[in-house]
């Protein structure tokens, strides 16, 4: 009996304790047109720019012209039949803390360690090599030694040059060119975006695959989803005057494959965001356009640490336009020990709490002021939602809201998950710069602008 218990014991820690496969890259993946680049060093998140602080290009690629964002990632977050919270969140990401594995979600872990080693990765695909293999292919030159790594173990389904394993999930996206559901870049196929549009090849593009079913949610510290995130992130190339150059479109891909329903789920994205100096910056969101923004304290540009103020002769808002979902929600989160409104450390409901309008000690988010007005009813979903040189809405600048460092959650999704339901999010990061607007004056054309970048194919 002692030693059924010992076995017993083991064989817990050994699920309780195992090593997912790990989200941080060994090799940060970087994408970039003339004006933007989205950089990831982990997996976990959708965008995490720290250590390069981040920047805006001046239209060469190449010069900076101001610093932009830190993190992004996604909060998600249910409850299954019998009332238990699920939740798997990003945030940092320093050392174990993630809720996140590199990776599809499967059930068949025998192959568990070659799978590790090949997910563990983001694939990198130009348009140019794209253009180039299907030049090679057409006129019969194409050898295996010319195709680009990236492209050649891209995870699409079936793929033959993945030695260690056999890849049998629908993954990747493709042009099928002999059409046999199986891709094979010596067959004429080759990496796509989107499958609703074969021939739209952007400059560059990226993909990666991630759960949070394989460790434990030290993040978070929730229960896992069951879930598995597809992220296809992407930038263009085109005349500078195009306002999509100066955009990353991100579409993710999200795949239920729990056992029950997940009950009152919501989906949202966490930022650590800025534009120039972050301590000075506003925030806010448009119900009516989905999107949510950031901008400068009165519209002006003033520098603070080291990170590069906007240059005195130009208007910017950095935005995220949801393109094919309703805005849900947002709100805000102070770092902590700062200024109002003073918040307990988040815990584990708190995740679901911010997309619900709630902070996490109960308050509800109300209209007016920071939002928090004990003894309001006048609850809503949306802090700060009217433009700030609206005199008469609520905005952070008409509320003169205190200096802080402020991070923002913007909720997408609202619904019940039932198992094998799957979903596609289109997400556009967008920053407005302006060199004829004066100050806030730069949202008179925000609306219009904003319209030229939500459809770009």
């Amino acid at each position: 009996m002692k030693n059924l218990l010992i076995l017993l014991g083991l064989a817990f820690s050994c699920i309780l304790f195992s090593t997912p496969c790990p989200t941080e890259l060994e090799r940060t993946s970087v994408i970039q047109n003339d004006y933007r680049e989205s950089t990831i060093t982990n997996l976990a998140q959708l965008y995490n720019n720290n250590f390069r602080k981040g920047t805006c290009y001046s239209g060469n690629g190449t010069d900076s012209l101001f610093s932009t964002g830190f993190f992004k990632g996604l909060w998600a977050s249910g409850f299954d039949p019998s009332g238990n919270l699920k939740v798997a969140a990003s945030g940092y990401g320093i050392g174990r803390n993630t809720d996140f594995s590199c990776g599809p979600l499967i059930e068949d872990k025998t192959e568990s360690e070659e799978r590790c080693a090949y997910f563990t990765r983001a694939w990198k695909i130009t348009r140019m090599e794209v253009l180039k293999l299907i030049e090679e292919f057409a006129a019969g030159d194409l050898l295996l030694m010319d195709i680009p790594n990236d492209i050649l173990e891209w995870p699409a389904i079936g793929n033959p040059h993945i030695s260690t394993f056999k890849l049998e999930e629908d993954l990747a996206p493709f042009f099928d060119h002999n059409e046999d559901g199986i891709y094979n870049p010596l067959d004429g196929d080759y990496p796509i975006v989107l499958t609703e549009s074969p021939d739209f090849i952007p400059h560059q593009f990226r993909f990666y695959v991630i759960n949070d079913a394989d460790g434990v949610h030290f993040e978070s510290l929730g229960d896992a989803l069951q879930m598995e995130f597809q992220v296809m992130d992407f930038v263009v190339k085109a005349d500078s005057s195009f306002e999509s150059e100066k955009a990353i479109f991100t579409r993710l891909k999200c795949i239920y494959k729990g056992k029950e329903d997940l009950r009152k789920f919501k989906m949202g994205i966490w930022e650590d965001n800025h534009i120039g100096c972050g301590l000075l910056n506003y925030v806010g969101c448009s119900p009516d356009l989905n999107s949510t923004y950031i901008y400068n304290t009165n519209g002006a540009n003033t520098m603070c640490d080291d990170l590069m103020q906007v240059p005195d002769n130009l208007s910017v808002v950095k935005s995220m336009i949801f393109t094919d979902h309703s805005l849900k929600g947002f709100s805000y989160i102070i770092r902590p020990n700062e200024v109002v409104p003073s918040l307990p450390t988040p815990n584990v409901l708190s995740y679901y709490n911010y997309m619900s309008g709630i902070f996490p000690d109960g308050t509800p988010l109300t209209y007016g002021g920071t939002g928090v007005n004990l003894g309001s009813v006048d609850s809503t979903l949306f802090a700060f939602p009217d433009f700030p040189n609206d005199a008469n809405g609520w905005s952070m600048q008409t509320a003169n809201f205190p200096i802080s460092d402020k991070r923002t959650i913007s909720t997408f999704l609202d619904t019940i998950l039932v198992p094998g339901a799957s979903t596609s999010i289109d997400l556009i990061d967008y920053i407005l710069i302006d060199s004829v607007s004066t100050g806030l004056d730069v949202f008179n054309i925000y609306k219009e602008n904003k319209r030229k970048v939500d459809k770009i194919r």
